[in-house]
């Protein structure tokens, strides 16, 4: 055999190991019988094989210099999901393929058949991988870790009595002369009453968004804030004896903002688990 050849020609001392010779094991089956077939109809095949694989070595080389160059412009990271943004790539007949490859460097699970359903369906087609999923959205993809529905109710019954939720959960009362009303803070009144309901959100809720009289679905309130589908299943809401006071994260109801007059306001803050 080669190896013995080589081993003589430098002077090595080797055993071949028995299992060589059975026909037991793939890589033998390949070696006694298709290797022999190969040398007698094409007797350099292994150069050939070499080169091709030297090819292949090459392209990929390229292909993950592209990959990288196009995942710079194209993708961004917001909170532990990429968010891969359309243009004139995702129309071109190669769009397939990079999407595809891009994907399987996360290790996601997803099959080429599925990448290519996602990209050829419309706003809110998905595919689940083994540990992630692939939504279409708005003119992006959206690449993100599984998240189990849940659909438990907790009970609060003061501000103190959350550490039991699924996500962080506080309340910080402030003197009103502290409170400073931006979007990207809730502030609720000292009145809000207990208990509390806490669960996500289902077809038919509704309640009336801070600053409006009339009642709006939680449905069409998150479809105007254009909040991705995945995202919509993990919104949850406040409940009071059947009332919805609160869609946590997004908008208090009406009945709950801070009143003109009032000393102090809470400020609720909420932080997912990781």
């Amino acid at each position: 055999s080669e190896v013995l050849e080589y081993a003589q020609q430098h002077g090595l001392n080797w055993v071949e190991d028995s299992s060589n010779a059975t026909l037991k094991y793939k890589r033998n089956k390949m070696r006694h019988l298709l290797f022999p077939v190969l040398d007698e109809v094409e007797p350099r095949w292994r150069g050939g094989l070499k080169k091709s694989i030297d090819n292949l070595s090459r392209d990929s080389k390229l292909l993950d210099g592209l990959l990288l160059r196009w995942s710079e412009e194209h993708v961004k990271e917001i909170d532990g999901e990429l968010y891969i943004q359309m243009g004139t790539w995702s129309s071109e007949e190669y769009a397939q393929v990079l999407l595809y490859r891009f994907a399987k460097r996360l290790d996601a699970g997803f099959s080429f058949q599925e990448i290519g359903h996602v990209l050829s369906g419309d706003s809110g087609q998905r595919t689940l991988g083994k540990s992630h999923l692939l939504i279409k959205d708005r003119g992006q993809f959206i690449i993100g870790p599984i998240h189990p529905i849940d659909d438990k109710e907790y009970e609060i019954k003061n501000i103190h009595d959350t550490s039991h939720l699924p996500f962080d959960l506080r309340f910080t009362p402030k003197a009103i002369n502290e409170v400073k009303f931006q979007n990207d803070q809730e502030w609720i009144s000292t009145s809000i009453p207990f208990p509390l309901i806490i669960r996500v959100w289902k077809p038919g809720d509704k309640f009336v968004p801070l600053g409006m009289n009339g009642q709006k679905k939680i449905a069409d309130f998150l479809n105007d804030l254009r909040v991705p589908r995945h995202h919509k299943e993990r919104v949850y809401v406040a409940e009071h004896q059947g009332q919805i006071l609160w869609v946590l994260g997004y908008r208090i109801d009406d009945s709950l903002k801070v009143a003109t007059g009032a000393e102090m306001a809470y400020l609720a803050e909420i932080n997912p688990r990781l």
